[in-house]
């Protein structure tokens, strides 16, 4: 039996499809979309449905026959031990070497003791905190696979309006940061006390990953040289700024960064080829 997927309102972009040659050849794909200009445009499908899912979709699921899929979800328990030892042991324990991001992200969730409200951005920074951040207490809040740059600052912000108790951090890459970096003069103005990390890799770190392996290190456009100076842009709105270069001072810092109910901008200088993969 072939295998089936059952694509909603999916467009099929090359960072889901990879090659659109070769994506997925054993499978069976069935797309839904409102839009029927979307059907066939990227890859063909096998069945297409255009209309609301809100119908369509039942009428597919219906017909479908009740499987417990036992093989396929224990097959995860060997490979996230492989991902454990190969990806993730090493990005939170590197023996030398630059800051890496999940280090760092994993640093912020163990001071803050889980019980943080977590407004991560989009890029790799979103990756590394998906993965690493310990949600006990607190809570998460990422805009997923809706790729809104951005999305960190603001979104923040309104956690911490509708909660001033709680410890609200921001993070972000330094490519989003500058897509929101305006409103910090919101933050100064509503007096809206936030932490902001930025993780300054000094690229648009997911597009250049996806430019490493895609297309052997041919780099277009996603070099960030030319961004602002962070320390003089903090003093610009009269924010508190700190900076982290190593895991030497990392305790210190993050006891300074979030020992204050005060709006404060920490730059951690991250090692610019690090990859998520």
């Amino acid at each position: 039996e072939a295998d089936v997927i059952i694509a909603i309102g999916m467009r099929f972009s090359d960072r889901d499809t990879g090659t659109p040659s070769t994506y997925a050849k054993q499978a069976k794909i069935i797309h839904l979309d409102i839009d029927n200009s979307e059907i066939n445009k990227c890859i063909k499908s096998d069945i297409a449905v255009v209309g609301d899912c809100k119908v369509s979709l039942p009428a597919i699921t219906r017909l479908l026959e009740k499987n417990n899929h036992r093989e396929w979800r224990d097959s995860f328990a060997e490979y996230h031990q492989q991902e454990v030892d190969k990806v993730i042991t090493p990005a939170i324990h590197p023996t030398e070497g630059p800051l890496l991001m999940g280090e760092i992200v994993n640093v912020v969730a163990e001071a803050t003791k889980g019980d943080a409200v977590l407004v991560n951005d989009v890029g790799q920074n979103q990756i590394w905190s998906c993965a690493y951040h310990i949600v006990r207490k607190g809570k998460f809040f990422t805009s997923g696979g809706m790729g809104t740059m951005g999305y960190s600052i603001p979104a923040a912000m309104g956690a911490k309006l509708a909660d001033r108790k709680r410890q609200v951090v921001a993070v972000c890459g330094d490519g989003s940061f500058q897509m929101s970096m305006m409103e910090l003069a919101t933050m100064r103005q509503h007096n809206i006390p936030v932490k902001i990390v930025v993780l300054k890799n000094n690229y648009l770190g997911m597009v250049r990953e996806y430019q490493h392996y895609t297309y052997k290190d041919n780099y277009s456009v996603v070099d960030l040289s030319g961004s602002p100076d962070l320390e003089k842009l903090s003093a610009a709105y009269d924010m508190k700024f700190l900076r982290l270069e190593n895991m030497e001072h990392a305790e210190k810092v993050l006891d300074e960064f979030l020992k204050e109910e005060e709006s404060v901008l920490l730059e951690c200088m991250i090692d610019p080829m690090d990859l998520v993969r």
